[in-house]
């Protein structure tokens, strides 16, 4: 598969999977792992995006380092997709609205946490690499952006 199929499947696993683990590096260089709702947005091609409070320490570890990666899969992880790409920080009003309608109904336990929309960012994630893993068919695909 090219790269625009593996964002295809990878879109196709997020309509119905909202959530993955995001990866960034701490101070010391070790990874740090948490689940984030994600997802992507028509006309963005290439691009995932999540919310999160500029206070948060994935938004400082991103401003250090922007390298991320992501993990996404299926419940029963017949299909497993791992993301490599660079993120940004971005406070723009507008963005923040588009990706809180992107998300949906998916923000439950998001809102939760960070009860106040006024102070929210966006996570953008420009995709570099695409690792797609279907363990039961014994398929590897990846390409890069």
């Amino acid at each position: 598969m090219d790269f625009k199929q593996l964002l295809n499947e990878l879109d196709s696993v997020l309509e119905k999977y909202p959530s993955g683990v995001l990866s960034t590096y701490d101070a010391l260089g070790w990874p740090m792992m948490r689940w984030m709702t994600v997802a992507m947005i028509r006309g963005q091609e290439g691009r995932l995006y999540s919310l999160a409070s500029p206070a948060s320490q994935k938004v400082q570890q991103i401003r250090i380092n922007d390298q991320v990666g992501w993990m996404f899969g299926t419940p029963t992880k017949d299909r497993v997709i791992n993301v490599q790409g660079n993120a940004k920080v971005l406070d723009a009003p507008d963005l923040i609205s588009t990706v809180i309608e992107a998300l949906g109904g998916n923000l439950g336990n998001f809102w939760k946490v960070n009860a106040d929309p006024s102070e929210l960012c966006v996570l953008e994630t420009v995709i570099m690499n695409i690792d797609a893993y279907r363990p039961s068919e014994g398929t590897h695909e990846q390409a890069g952006a």
